[in-house]
């Protein structure tokens, strides 16, 4: 495979970019929010990931798209230092932290939303938001020679436990519930309050809807939409490309650990047969 087929183009869908870039800086030029070249990792020696490219520019949101085993966990984990890359580079708005410790990720202006969920079962809500909220006012109290230790943070906007409930009013409802007591849909929902409680300027998503009922994968789906409008840059991980539609403006289909080409013509149709077409050229190589 050459490397220009190791690029991934982005598929423009009908959602202006550029609208979600000036709420996030204003419209200022500035370096992407993410940038990843070359990047290879895996686990015990061996690659999941083969040489990845990509670029979310600030504002944006990119969904990468992708069969069970393609590597999408794995680049999500790379990008938050929960996975060690063996080759390559990954920049969080020119900051390179290729190869650093979750924790410095995170202090770079990123959180995440893994797959499952991972909610503590005898925790109640309120409990998960308040050590969440501490954790984001802990971040921005650093002093400089702190941040700058740790590369420079990459501002988000600031969210609070009462921004969190008026966003996902479920979980004021059942803020005296433990983590285990809740549906899936609801730990979802609580899953993400405890990201954005972080405040981050990058917000990952693993496959936000697996494993929920349809009418609540709706609802998160919802979610997902305000929260791009509102400008939050965003990499989601997910097995269809329906599951983004009306979300992600900017698509990669990953497969066998590459990154396809693909291209539209910017409808929600041609998303669908970019996808179609990028999954066919990757198979081929795969």
């Amino acid at each position: 495979m050459t490397d220009e087929e190791h690029m991934a183009e982005v598929v423009p869908l009908a959602r202006p970019r550029a609208e979600r870039a000036a709420a996030a800086d204003g419209g200022a030029p500035s370096a992407p929010m993410l940038d990843i070249r070359s990047l290879t990792a895996g686990y015990g020696g061996g690659a999941v990931l083969h040489g990845i490219d990509l670029t979310l520019p600030r504002g944006g949101v990119l969904a990468v798209v992708g069969p069970n085993g393609a590597g999408k966990t794995t680049l999500l984990h790379a990008v938050a230092g929960l996975v060690t890359p063996s080759g390559g580079s990954i920049r969080i708005a020119g900051t390179d932290v290729t190869g650093k410790p979750p924790h410095i990720v995170a202090r770079v202006g990123t959180a995440i939303v893994p797959q499952g969920r991972r909610v503590f079962a005898s925790l109640t809500v309120e409990q998960h938001l308040r050590l969440a909220e501490r954790a984001g006012t802990k971040r921005r109290a650093w002093t400089p020679a702190a941040r700058a230790a740790a590369r420079a943070r990459v501002a988000g906007p600031v969210w609070t436990r009462a921004d969190v409930v008026r966003l996902l009013p479920r979980l004021g409802e059942r803020h005296s519930h433990r983590g285990g007591e809740l549906s899936g849909g609801e730990q979802q929902m609580l899953a993400l309050a405890r990201a954005l409680l972080l405040s981050p300027a990058l917000l990952l998503l693993d496959e936000p809807t697996e494993g929920l009922a349809p009418a609540i994968a709706h609802e998160i789906h919802g979610l997902l939409r305000t929260l791009a409008a509102q400008g939050l840059t965003v990499l989601i991980a997910t097995p269809q490309a329906a599951l983004v539609d009306g979300i992600a403006d900017d698509a990669v289909y990953l497969t066998s650990g590459r990154a396809a080409t693909a291209t539209g013509p910017g409808t929600d149709a041609g998303f669908a047969s970019a996808l179609t077409g990028a999954r066919d050229r990757a198979d081929r190589h795969a």
